[in-house]
């Protein structure tokens, strides 16, 4: 009987035991759980000196602000990412998973523990004076300007020879707003017009942007631009031999008597580069007769024009389609962007946004280009909300609004960055391209000679695994678990790989690159979450 009830009470310990190793199993930790999705989603804004109010970086400051971290997460307030992914998919978006939002919920729920340090990622680092570390082959500087924005917005044009001898392309753009607090919007062309000035010149209530080719432009929240840069997806913006440099700067009322100094970084391709695609931005959808009466909700469609290589909102050639950016002022609602063919029985899907907010607005990259076929018609749609119901309405009471160039006016401008279409590129990976043209411009952070670069991480089906510089050479790698156990080893002879996951369980991984010799090149962390 004594031995009886000592094998059960062995057993009950034993279960206690497990479900007590079950139960830290599955309680989320900052080191193997929470960093990895901060650090993919949050800190490009959330570290120190970054936009928003306080950083994500360290364990100890996340946990100050554990309580307004949940609330967010929970509520889709954070982190923001205005594209319907519903509709279509962008590369880089800023959008928690359900298991990574219950991850966080858990993680706070559970006392926010720590977990082994050892195991968290690098912690990323941030300059904060630019986005784009490398050194820019030109750099352009509109000349010190003083707003004179009293109670009216102020649009200024700065046009600024270039002196460049021969055609170059622009394979990434960074636009530095010289004074953050006043500057509303920059757009930023290359004017090759016989017309342009030969000296620096200001142009004042400068509502018609000068140039023939869009280089990029700023809006609150927007970011750098980089280009795909690698074969089968090289593009550049065309710099035409002696042309200017024109900004456009956009200073909101109140503003009279502050100082900017914005500038623009442009990254080229090398001299001798071939088998460069030309890309083009364009606002291709705008509608400047909006009369939206106080009170009401309406909705728009764009107006096309009747003559032009676009007319009536239709390319006579097939169009491939990098990325969108709509635009619109503080009582939108909603975007929708897509072409229908000539019979409307087929619809190319480009970008929704469900609830537009005029602090978050960028260039979104496609995962795959989107061709839009020849003769199909572009259509945008806008609502606007000019009720005192809508927070963002700038009147109260509510006024009628109409279309123009203020930010109490209201704004159907809706751009693109487009190619010709080419057989093949609706096959192009944007995302895995892209992720490896941006590195081009971080080098300067790294510490150790050769980078791996990975993504997506975390990854589902698929890692792709590049090494920069590339080496083609023979090489192996290693592939450990959370513990430093060998769980797989490939040898490759190229610098990239696409590593099929399907064998992989759930986990947090360590990849190392080796040498012949069992020298490490380079080592990272990887998360796979295929739920």
């Amino acid at each position: 009987m004594k031995s009886n009830i000592v094998y059960k009470l062995g057993v009950l310990y034993g279960l206690i035991c497990w479900f007590q190793i079950i139960g830290h199993a599955q309680t989320p930790t900052w080191a193997e759980d929470i960093a990895p999705i901060f650090y993919n989603k949050c800190t490009q804004c959330h570290h120190n000196g970054g936009i928003a109010p306080f950083s994500l970086v360290d364990y100890t400051t996340a946990v100050a602000y554990k309580n307004i971290i949940k609330y967010d997460v929970e509520n889709g307030i954070m982190p923001p990412w205005p594209p319907d992914t519903n509709y279509t998919r962008f590369i880089h978006e800023r959008v928690l998973s359900s298991s990574e939002v219950q991850k966080i919920v858990d993680w706070v729920n559970n006392g926010t523990p720590q977990g082994n340090l050892a195991n968290a990622p690098a912690p990323p680092t941030y300059t904060n004076v630019y986005q784009l570390t490398g050194t820019p082959d030109i750099e352009v500087k509109i000349p010190l300007h003083t707003s004179q924005a009293t109670t009216s917005d102020e649009y200024v044009c700065f046009s600024i020879p270039l002196n460049n001898p021969v055609l170059r392309y622009v394979k990434a753009v960074e636009i530095v707003p010289g004074n953050p607090a006043i500057v509303h919007h920059v757009i930023v062309t290359a004017d090759t017009s016989s017309s342009k000035p030969n000296v620096p010149t200001t142009y004042t209530n400068c509502f018609n942007v000068m140039g023939q080719f869009g280089l990029a432009g700023y809006d609150p929240g927007a970011g750098a631009v980089v280009l795909p840069s690698i074969y089968p997806a090289k593009f550049g913006i065309p710099l035409y031999p002696n042309c200017n440099i024109v900004f456009q700067l956009h200073y909101p009322k109140g503003s009279i008597g502050q100082v900017d100094s914005t500038k623009v970084r442009l990254f080229l391709y090398p001299l001798n580069e071939t088998n460069i695609r030309e890309v083009y931005t364009a606002p291709l959808l705008q509608n400047w007769n909006l009369n939206i009466p106080d009170g009401a909700i309406q909705t728009y469609t764009n107006e096309c024009p009747g003559s032009g290589i676009f007319a009536n909102c239709k390319f006579f050639v097939p169009i491939t389609v990098l990325s969108a950016h709509p635009h619109q002022h503080l009582i939108g609602k909603s975007i929708v962007n897509y072409a229908v063919s000539p019979s409307y029985s087929d619809t190319i899907k480009l970008i929704r946004i469900t609830n537009w907010d005029f602090d978050w607005q960028g260039y979104y990259f496609f995962k795959k280009p989107v061709i839009v076929p020849a003769n199909y018609k572009w259509i945008g749609v806008h609502t606007y909300d000019n009720t005192s119901s809508n927070p963002n309405n700038p009147n109260n009471p509510p006024q009628t609004m109409i279309a123009g160039y203020q930010t109490t006016d209201e704004m159907f401008f809706d751009s693109f960055m487009f190619a010709l279409y080419q057989p093949g590129d609706e096959n192009i990976n944007l995302d895995s391209l892209m992720t490896v043209s941006v590195q081009q411009f971080t080098k300067s952070e790294r510490t150790t000679t050769y980078q791996m670069i990975l993504f997506p991480n975390p990854a589902n089906e698929k890692l792709n695994i590049f090494t920069y510089p590339p080496i083609n050479e023979k090489t192996k790698i290693l592939i450990k678990d959370i513990n430093g156990r060998k769980v797989h080893e490939i040898e490759v002879v190229n610098a990239k790989l696409e590593l099929d996951l399907s064998a992989f369980q759930d986990g947090f991984y360590f990849i190392e690159w080796k040498s012949n010799c069992n020298q490490i090149l380079s080592r990272e962390k990887v998360i796979i979450q295929k739920n």
